[in-house]
C-alpha cells in the first residue's frame, strides 16, 4: 500500500501522485452524481409527463428519441472535431461544457414550468379556435425539449472525452466502477427522495435538480485541468465550407471496416435499447398497474443488485479485454429480455426480471466504455466516440418513430419492448464479433495498437 501511494500516475502531460488521483476522483465523481440526478429527471419523467398531457405514444417517442437524434446527426459532427482540434488556455473540452451546462439546466427548468407558461400564452395570445390548450402547452413544452436535447447533447459527448483526456489508462476500470457506484446512489436517492413526486412538484424538482446540477458540473469545470495538447497539425486544421467538414468526419469513421463494424454494432443496441427501453416506464405504470413508489422500490433493490456487481465488473475488465467481457455481457442480457417477455406479469416477476437484467448491464456499462477507449484513435477520440451518438442517433430518429407507430397499433402493448430489446441485441452480435476478429489480427490483448486513419 505504501508502494502505491507513492507512484505517480500519467496520462499525456498530466501526472498524479495516489493524492493527487484521489482529488481528480471526488471532483469527477461529484460531477457524476449530480448528472446522474439530471439526467433521471428528463429520461424517467418525460414519458410519464407526456402521457399526462395526453400525448401519443409516437409523440413521446419523436420527443424523447427522435428529437435527440436530430440533434446528434445534425450538430455533432462539426461539435466533437471542434472540441478535438480547440487548443486553449481552459483545454480542448472544458470551455464546452462550461458553456453547455448553464443552457441545459435553463431548458429543464422551462420543461418544468410549460404547461404554466403554454396556459399564459393561451390567455394572452390570440389563437384559432381549432388550438387547444394542451395542444399549446405540447408545442411550448417540445420547443424547451429541443433546447435541452441540443446542449445536453454536448455535455454528454463532451464529458466522457474529457474523462478519456485527465484520467490515466490503468486506473480507468475503477473510476467507471465509481461512476458506476455514484450512479446507482443518485439513482437511489432519485427513486426514494425524488421520483415519487416528478409529476405533483414538477416544478420545485426541475429548478431544485437543475440548480444543483449548475453548481456541481461549474465547480468541477473549475477545479479540474486538462494537459498540455500537442500543436494541432496543419492537415487537421479546419478548412472549406460545412459539406466538406461533414464529408471528412463520415470518410475519416468508416474508412476501415474495423470501425465501420463498430458503428453498425453500436446501432443496433442503441435501436433496441434506447428506442424500445423509452417505455418501460409505460409498461410497469400502464400494462402492471404499478404506482410510481413501488416502481422506485423496484429500481432500489436493482440499484443495490447493481452495487454488488461493480467490483466484480471492474475487476474483470481489468483482468480479462473489456471487448470479449462485453461481448458475454450482452448474451446474458439477451436471454434475460426473452425470458422477461414470456415470464414478467406482476411486481414479483418484475422485481426478479430488474435484479437479473441489472447483472449484465452493469458489467456491459464498464467493459462497452473501455472497449470504446481501447479501440479508437486517442488524437480523435471526441470525433470517433462522438460517432457512436451521431450513427445511432440517426437511425433512433426514424427507429423511435416506428416504435412509437408500432405501439399505438399494437394497442399500448407495452411488454413488446422486451423483445425488441432482445432483437437489437441480437442482431448486434454479428457485427461484434467481426470486430473482435480484427481486434486480435491488429495484436489483440497483448499488442494491440487502434489502425490509423487519415
Amino acid at each position: 500500500m505504501l508502494e502505491e501511494t507513492r507512484r505517480v500516475y500519467s496520462i499525456g502531460t498530466l501526472h498524479y501522485t495516489f493524492r493527487g488521483l484521489v482529488i481528480l476522483f471526488a471532483w469527477l465523481l461529484w460531477g457524476d452524481f449530480c448528472f446522474v440526478l439530471f439526467e433521471a429527471i428528463f429520461g424517467r419523467f418525460m414519458p410519464l409527463f407526456l402521457k399526462q398531457l395526453q400525448a401519443s405514444d409516437t409523440w413521446i417517442s419523436v420527443l424523447t428519441g427522435s428529437t435527440a437524434g436530430c440533434m446528434n446527426l445534425l450538430f455533432l459532427p462539426h461539435i466533437s472535431m471542434w472540441s478535438d482540434r480547440h487548443r486553449g488556455r481552459w483545454g480542448r473540452r472544458v470551455p464546452f461544457l462550461f458553456f453547455a451546462t448553464p443552457g441545459t439546466v435553463i431548458a429543464l427548468c422551462l420543461i418544468g414550468f410549460s404547461p404554466e407558461i403554454g396556459g399564459w400564452v393561451c390567455a394572452h395570445v390570440p389563437l384559432p379556435a381549432a388550438i387547444t390548450r394542451v395542444t399549446v402547452i405540447l408545442l411550448v413544452l417540445s420547443v424547451f425539449v429541443v433546447a435541452f436535447h441540443f446542449c445536453n447533447m454536448i455535455l454528454w459527448n463532451v464529458f466522457y472525452c474529457f474523462l478519456r483526456d485527465v484520467v490515466p489508462t490503468e486506473v480507468m476500470p475503477w473510476c467507471l466502477s465509481g461512476f458506476r457506484v455514484v450512479s446507482t446512489a443518485g439513482g437511489l436517492l432519485f427513486n426514494w427522495l425524488i421520483f415519487p413526486h416528478v409529476l405533483i412538484d414538477r416544478q420545485l424538482v426541475c429548478a431544485g435538480v437543475g440548480l444543483l446540477y449548475l453548481v456541481a458540473f461549474m465547480t468541477m469545470c473549475w477545479q479540474v485541468k486538462e494537459g498540455k495538447y500537442p500543436p494541432l497539425p496543419v492537415a487537421e486544421r479546419p478548412r472549406g465550407n460545412v459539406l466538406r467538414t461533414y464529408g471528412g468526419y463520415f470518410k475519416t469513421c468508416l474508412a476501415l471496416p474495423f470501425y465501420r463494424n463498430y458503428f453498425i454494432m453500436y446501432v443496433l443496441v442503441s435501436l433496441g435499447g434506447l428506442a424500445a427501453g423509452q417505455f418501460g416506464a409505460l409498461f410497469l405504470q400502464k400494462s402492471l398497474g404499478l404506482s410510481l413508489t413501488e416502481m422506485g422500490n423496484i429500481q432500489n433493490w436493482c440499484i443495490g443488485a447493481g452495487l454488488l456487481c461493480l467490483l466484480p465488473s471492474g475487476y474483470l475488465c481489468r483482468k480479462f479485454p473489456p471487448l470479449p467481457v462485453y461481448l458475454g455481457s450482452m448474451v446474458c442480457s439477451i436471454v434475460v429480455s426473452l425470458l422477461s417477455y414470456w415470464f414478467v406479469h406482476d411486481k414479483a416477476t418484475v422485481l426478479a426480471y430488474s435484479i437479473l437484467a441489472t447483472v449484465p448491464a452493469a458489467i456491459a456499462y464498464i467493459a462497452q466504455t473501455m472497449t470504446t477507449m481501447a479501440l479508437f484513435p486517442k488524437e480523435k477520440y471526441g470525433q470517433f466516440s462522438s460517432g457512436l451518438n451521431v450513427f445511432s442517433f440517426g437511425c433512433i430518429i426514424l427507429g423511435s418513430i416506428l416504435v412509437g407507430y408500432l405501439m399505438d397499433r399494437s394497442g399500448h402493448n407495452y411488454r413488446l419492448h422486451f423483445l425488441l430489446s432482445a432483437a437489437g441485441n441480437a442482431l448486434a452480435l454479428v457485427p461484434l464479433i467481426l470486430v473482435y476478429r480484427g481486434w486480435k489480427r491488429y495484436g489483440g490483448a497483448t499488442s494491440f495498437v487502434p489502425p490509423a486513419v487519415g
